[in-house]
């Protein structure tokens, strides 16, 4: 019986594409860091927006930490798989 995997065609991306992408998840992940969440809070101040992130501060942290966390290491994963080819 013979174990080969399955060729489901050719679907690696070009290192530069890769390189492209982690660094804009890396943007990503430098605006969405919680750490910013008081500045957001005071350039928003006065809009929907700013009340918003005044309300609902722990659900906004939260939200930014998902965020930040999953841009921040899909970016670094990218940017290693990149550079390994």
């Amino acid at each position: 019986m013979n174990r080969e995997p399955l060729e489901t065609g050719d679907q690696r991306e070009d290192p530069p594409a890769k390189g492209f992408a982690g660094k804009a998840l890396l943007a990503a992940a430098f605006f969405t860091c919680p750490c910013h969440l008081p500045v957001y809070s005071v350039l928003f101040g006065g809009t929907a927006l700013g009340a918003y992130l005044a309300e609902y501060v722990w659900f906004s942290a939260a939200v930014l930490t998902v965020v930040f966390l999953f841009s921040f290491l899909a970016g670094m994963r990218m940017i290693k798989a990149g550079e390994a080819t």
